[in-house]
């Protein structure tokens, strides 16, 4: 699906079904939107298909030369929701090791799923500081573009806040609230929907340049401190999201050279084309088209 970058329009260009992305079918598909007059900036796709990310050297820099204009670099964006659910997932199942380079008084701290299951509120309690948690958020089955929305309440700024409000004196859950905040505003840079949003983070890229960039920054500095538990050596998600981030940076150096200044950047995800494959599957009830 062709999306704009800059006004409000979307065209669906090509589905099959049972066809998985190559990197030949990708780039006839961009030679032939830039043959209709359209300028290919970006692509955006998910990390289950590694062999067209690592036959477009994408591990290494997050661009490649469009197929018809050489010049021109086209970026390569991952779904940032999807990289929200799996860091959530690796929270859940495996754990994260987060080295403390915030903090000389421990070297590192562990993100587990048990640092989560206490701000669920039950019935008893007279206080909730996380009222929106419920025991879906903690032990869910639920799949696709639902979850999304799950990984963000648990990853949230209000999640932080209560494990700050419920350890203030405790250094290591101070700085599992910092990490949890962190990944909460990097995950708004790339969650906005119009121009001005109550959160800095959440205006189009562009708006508010120096929170923005900063929660680039600081999400860049937490991957390259963390670990899965057991997994040390799987950097997917690792590479994934420093290579959205740095895509960020130089597609919005590029657009406002042509004139413009900001980007709704929930227009760099998958939402569009995952509504569209769903109402595929109620036309048909396919249950898992591709």
């Amino acid at each position: 699906m062709a999306v704009g970058l800059i006004s409000t329009w979307k065209q669906p260009i090509y589905f099959k079904f049972n066809e998985s992305m190559s990197k030949a079918l990708l780039m006839e598909i961009i030679g032939q939107c830039v043959e209709a007059n359209l300028v290919v900036r970006g692509v955006v796709c998910d990390l289950e298909n590694q062999t067209v990310i690592t036959e477009l050297n994408l591990l290494k820099q997050p661009w490649f030369p469009d197929p018809v204009c050489a010049e021109r670099k086209i970026y390569y964006m991952p779904d940032v929701p999807d990289l929200l659910t799996r860091l959530r997932n690796h929270v859940f199942t495996d754990g994260l090791l987060i080295n403390s380079w915030r903090q000389t008084t421990f070297d590192f701290v562990t993100l587990v799923k048990g640092d989560f299951l206490p701000l669920v509120p039950s019935d008893n309690d007279a206080q909730q500081l996380c009222p929106k948690l419920r025991d879906k958020h903690v032990n869910h089955r639920i799949i696709g573009r639902e979850d999304v929305g799950l990984a963000a309440q648990i990853l949230s700024s209000s999640t932080a806040s209560a494990i700050r409000q419920k350890n203030k004196t405790n250094l290591r859950k101070v700085f599992k609230a910092e990490t949890i905040e962190i990944i909460d505003k990097w995950f708004d840079v790339f969650n906005s929907r119009k121009d001005e949003d109550a959160k800095l983070e959440r205006c189009a890229f562009g708006i508010n340049s120096e929170s923005q960039l900063k929660a680039l920054e600081d999400m860049d500095v937490l991957v390259n401190n963390l670990s899965i538990i057991n997994h040390s050596t799987n950097r997917t998600l690792h590479s994934g999201i420093l290579a959205a981030n740095s895509s960020l940076r130089e597609l919005h150096l590029a657009v406002a050279e042509q004139g413009t200044p900001h980007l709704v950047t929930r227009r760099l995800s998958l939402d569009l084309v995952e509504n569209f494959v769903s109402k595929i599957k109620d036309f048909g009830k396919i249950e898992n088209p591709k």
